[in-house]
């Protein structure tokens, strides 16, 4: 899942944000952000958080209002605006390493951080961001990289792995489809070809080990949908890495500082258990195929043949309501706006 360099970087400035707190400052109030502004002329940018996440399932219903939840999210946007992770793509955008105040800076991060300022309008859903600075031009363009960078690396993050995503289960999709539409045709000519067994006592024996069958082949399908997952999120961690052929190294020491390090370390343990599963319930299978067999005959293989297109059926049958559900959520318009943007103030 963007979205685990997202909790990385909300786990620091929470920390931070949480000491700060323990002293009794506040660093979303109007009045804090004039006292302890920079003084001088600056950039401003507006943007509009949202009280409530655009819920296209929600038809129209009014949706409840949690207070406490919105705050909580306020609090988190101020911290992660002000983090290396934005303020360090905001020093990546075009043509701002090369502004004098950057180059004549000894270290530019910080330097930007000292001249940044965010805070709410009052308790409205406005935020306003200020770069302090007295080139008018220089501030503008900074006020401009951090909140692009902002709107990159944080706010459009999720859509952009909900779309990564949406498209590694697609592909997964038509393969399933393709491979469905062909087992049925192989099970059509089979029933031509098989009749039925009129023994009562056989029918109830092929009953218990169709059951048997069928509980293990729900397990298997279970265990290869949890394979699938990992393989998205690996997908997602490691995006120009073809996942087909690589895998996560499961080497990667704990303590690494890279989030996506020690996630795909947990990713790579987890794929290897489910694999070793996965043969374990092969061989299970084998045996209870072979006794459905020695009950049944070539009904048995009718019995098994059917037995594996119902479990692809629910699988796929998952895999299209996740998809379903994903593509709804990318008609959500962003919780976040830029509603004015940067403008000079003398």
């Amino acid at each position: 899942m963007l979205q685990r360099r997202i909790c990385w970087a909300i786990s620091c400035v929470l920390f931070t944000a949480m000491f700060v707190g323990c002293g009794g400052e506040s660093n979303d109030s109007v009045d804090d952000m004039e006292r302890k502004r920079p003084k001088g002329p600056y950039a401003e940018t507006l943007l509009r958080v949202c009280a409530a996440p655009d819920d296209v399932l929600s038809q129209g219903k009014e949706q409840p209002f949690d207070a406490e939840q919105f705050d909580l999210y306020r609090q988190t946007q101020l911290a992660l605006i002000k983090s290396r992770l934005v303020l360090d793509a905001a020093l990546g955008k075009p043509g701002i390493l090369d502004l004098e105040c950057i180059v004549a800076a000894d270290d530019p991060l910080a330097w930007l951080r000292e001249r940044l300022n965010v805070a709410f309008l009052g308790d409205s859903e406005i935020l306003s961001l200020r770069v302090y600075h007295n080139e008018a031009d220089e501030a503008k363009q900074l006020a401009k990289a951090i909140q692009e960078a902002y709107m990159d690396e944080i706010v459009f993050s999720e859509r952009k792995e909900a779309l990564v995503r949406a498209d590694i289960l697609k592909r997964t999709y038509r393969m399933q489809v393709t491979s469905l539409k062909e087992m049925q045709n192989s099970l059509w000519q089979l029933e031509e070809q098989i009749g039925t067994d009129a023994s009562v006592q056989a029918q109830i024996s092929r009953e218990l080990a169709t059951e048997k069958l069928r509980s293990i082949l729900r397990r298997k399908a279970r265990a290869a949908e949890r394979l699938d997952e990992i393989e998205s999120e690996i997908g997602l961690l490691t995006p120009d890495t073809d996942t087909d052929e690589a895998e996560p190294d499961e080497s990667v020491d704990s303590a690494d500082a890279s989030p996506d390090a020690a996630a795909l370390k947990m990713l790579a343990k987890e794929q290897k258990l489910i694999k070793a599963k996965m043969v374990e319930l092969k061989k299970l299978r084998e045996d209870a195929e072979q006794e459905l067999r020695s009950l049944g005959g070539r009904s048995a293989d009718l019995e098994t043949r059917r037995l594996e297109i119902q479990a692809l059926v629910e699988s796929t049958t998952m895999l299209r309501r996740e998809i379903d559900r994903i593509e709804l959520n990318l008609q959500r318009e962003p919780r976040v706006r830029v509603i004015q943007p940067p403008f000079a103030v003398p």
